[in-house]
This record gives structure tokens, sequence and C-alpha cells, in this order.
């Protein structure tokens, strides 16, 4: 149970990862990963929604959608909303890329993530915990990265000085939104589901003890 709860964990990982070497490393535009974070924001609602329908029962009806559903969607959509706005913005000012490398190729591996997400909502929903906590801290950590991003890019500094080094690689103005968030959203992801995973381990532990 332990290896399959942590192994959701990975794919996040793995793609966090790809697009910080990608933008680093290989020189992805920055611009074109920033315009993928409301298609992940939409990824996430769109997991969790289902994963709330699937957990319904029917008494939690409002009409033909689960009071959840509909309550998470709605504001969980207005945040998204507003981070399309920002990101639109910062994607303007750095500029997109729309070639395979740049944009179809993250773009690839963004909705490949999500496609995961999905599948195991639709298969197996995860407790209510696991279902809502982790894609909540992945919405909000998406939206600091864009306002982080906004204070970069409307700072009035060249796109193209150095702000930092990476592993030896030098990490421009342009590249940090797509750096900073990358780097923080693996870390916070990794630690609120490990979090998440001991929690409901040490309450399951606890109910069998009183049964």
């Amino acid at each position: 149970m332990a290896a399959r709860e942590l192994g959701r964990l990975v794919p996040g990982v793995i793609v966090n990862l790809v697009l910080l070497y990608g933008v680093v490393v290989l020189g992805w535009s920055p611009g074109s990963i920033v315009l993928l974070f409301p298609v992940e924001s939409v990824g996430i609602g769109l997991v969790t929604v289902v994963g709330l329908w699937r957990r319904a029962g029917a008494d939690d009806m409002v009409g033909p959608i689960p009071l959840a559903a509909l309550v998470f969607g709605a504001i969980f959509g207005v945040f998204t909303i507003v981070q399309t706005v920002f990101a639109g913005i910062i994607a303007s000012v750095l500029g997109v890329v729309a070639d395979a490398t740049n944009l179809w190729l993250p773009l690839a591996l963004v909705v490949a993530r999500t496609a995961v997400d999905l599948g195991v909502a639709v298969r197996q929903p995860p407790d209510l915990a696991t279902l809502i906590v982790p894609p909540i801290t992945r919405g909000i950590t998406l939206q600091v990265g864009v306002v982080l991003g906004m204070v970069y890019v409307t700072s009035g500094e060249p796109l193209d000085l150095v702000r930092q080094t990476l592993a030896g690689h030098p990490v421009t103005t342009a590249m940090m939104p797509v750096v900073v968030l990358m780097i923080v959203k693996t870390i916070v992801e990794l630690v609120v589901g490990v979090i998440v995973i001991v929690v409901l381990r040490l309450v399951r532990r606890m109910d069998a003890a009183s049964v």
C-alpha cells in the first residue's frame, strides 16, 4: 500500500525535474513552459472533480452534480482563470516558442501526468485527504508561481540578466519563474504527499486497533 501511494508522487516529480532540466540545460523557452501552468491547473481541477464525483453518494447530489465537486470546481475555476491571465501576461513578455521541443513536448509531459492521475481517480478514488490536499497544494503553488513570475518580468531588469547558477548553468531573469516554481513545487508535492500518506496510515491503524 505504501509503495503504491508513494508511487503516485513519482510522475509529478519526474515531470517537474524534466521541465527544470529542459529550461536550464536544454534551453527550452521559459515563456512556453509558463504557458503550461494553467494547463496543469485545469488537469488538477479535472482529476479532483472526477475523484469527488466517484466518491459521491446519492445524498451528496445537487441535481445531477455532487455538491463537493460543484463547490470545488467553482472555487478552483476562479483561481485557474486568474492564473491563466497572469500566465498569459508572463508568456507574452518572455515570448513563446511554439515548436516541438519548446512547447509540444512539455505539453505532452503535463498531459501525460494528468492522464495518469485521472486514471487513478477513475479506477480507485483515493481517500478524501489524498484527493483534496495534494491537488489544492499544487494549485496554490502554481498560483504563487505565476505571481512570482509577474514580479520577475515586471521588475525592469533585463531578461537575460544572470541571477543564479544551477549546477554550473546560468539562470537568467527569464528562467527564474520556471526554475523557482519547479524546485519549490517538487519539494512541496513530496513533503505534502508523504505527510498525507503517513497521517492516513496512522488513522487506519488507530481505527483497526479500536475495532
